[in-house]
């Protein structure tokens, strides 16, 4: 799924981040979202729920997606 993921990625112009391939991040009009890929899990973080919300319908259309609930912990 990554060379697909990073192939849809590319073209919403997401940067992939040097230092850790799996993070993701996109300056959006006046907001600013972060992808963190986990093996066929996505941490989506933003600055608006609109963002978010935007983000993940231009996913959607391109992979199946389930939305899970709010993360309530982070693990490094």
């Amino acid at each position: 799924m990554t060379s697909e993921f990073n192939k849809v990625i590319a073209y919403f112009e997401f940067i992939i981040d040097e230092y850790d391939k799996c993070i993701h991040s996109k300056k959006l009009d006046n907001d600013y979202i972060i992808l963190c890929l986990h093996v066929d899990d996505i941490l989506i973080f933003g600055t608006s729920l609109d963002a978010i919300q935007r983000v993940k319908i231009s996913l959607s259309q391109n992979f199946d997606m389930k939305n899970l609930s709010p993360a309530d912990m982070i693990l490094e």
